[in-house]
């Protein structure tokens, strides 16, 4: 995919290390799911790294149009910084088994926390 990745000689960190993690996704869920591409390997690391470091705070960023309406959807949710109305939202979810959600979403135009307990 063309991503820079670090080198061979690049130090190592553990979860236990981290403070927080910022999570890439195709879009999220309001409730915290990331889209991705479907194999799961985001979700699987932050599985482990959520076990080794319960209170690590995971970020996912996305453009706002790039939202995807929860289960538990209402007709507003309301931000820190703006509004999502229901009907600004992508109306599909898929949860796989391994899904593991971010605490916080931060779009073009503001941030939310999800209803993931920290």
């Amino acid at each position: 995919m063309g991503i820079v990745e670090p080198g061979a000689c690049a130090e190592t960190v553990t979860a236990k290390e981290l403070t927080g993690l910022i999570v890439p996704g195709l879009g999220f869920s309001t409730d915290g799911f990331r889209l991705g591409r479907g194999k799961g390997f985001y979700d699987k690391f932050l599985s482990t790294a959520l076990i080794e470091n319960p209170q690590l705070i995971t970020v996912g960023i996305c453009p706002k149009k790039c939202l995807i309406k929860s289960q538990k959807a209402a007709n507003k949710y309301k931000t820190s910084e703006f509004e999502l109305r229901k009907d600004e939202l992508i109306d599909f979810k898929i949860v796989q088994d391994w899904a593991q959600p971010v605490n916080w979403i931060i779009t073009e135009e503001g941030y939310f926390r999800t209803d993931k307990q920290m």
